[in-house]
């Protein structure tokens, strides 16, 4: 486990929600191109060119799913490399700090008993130069 990777987590997090909603609106505009069939006869040109644009749509909704499950085996990947961590206070200062997101003064503030900011960093250093 490396400081890159951990500092991944957060990226990974913010690229998963934004391949997200990306999803949503190709999903949205894949059903809003697809047309009632009512066995009624159509101009065969502009039917054809909406199923294109559903294929097209399809495609693309396929591609950002397994981008989104890539990003996910990604930050799971490194989320449970934390979790493997048997020390409790180093454990719970990564993820307080990678997971959650927190600054260093936050991560002090909620281990309490006494941290600082500057010495939570700088545990977290060692920690990880030992790695």
């Amino acid at each position: 486990m490396t400081k890159f990777e951990l500092t991944q987590l957060f990226w990974l997090k913010q690229e998963i929600k934004t391949e997200g909603q990306k999803l949503e609106e190709l999903k949205a505009a894949a059903e809003g191109g697809v047309s009632h069939i009512d066995g009624m006869p159509r101009a065969g040109g502009q039917q054809r060119g909406k199923e294109n644009a559903v294929i097209s749509y399809v495609n693309q909704i396929q591609l950002v799913e397994t981008k989104i499950t890539r990003l996910t085996e990604l930050y799971e990947k490194i989320a449970d490399e934390i979790e493997a961590v048997p020390d409790s206070y180093m454990r719970q200062i990564l993820t307080l700090r990678y997971v959650k997101g927190l600054s260093w003064l936050q991560v002090a503030m909620r281990l309490g008993g006494g941290n600082t900011p500057d010495g939570v960093r700088k545990a977290h250093d060692r920690f990880l130069k030992k790695q």
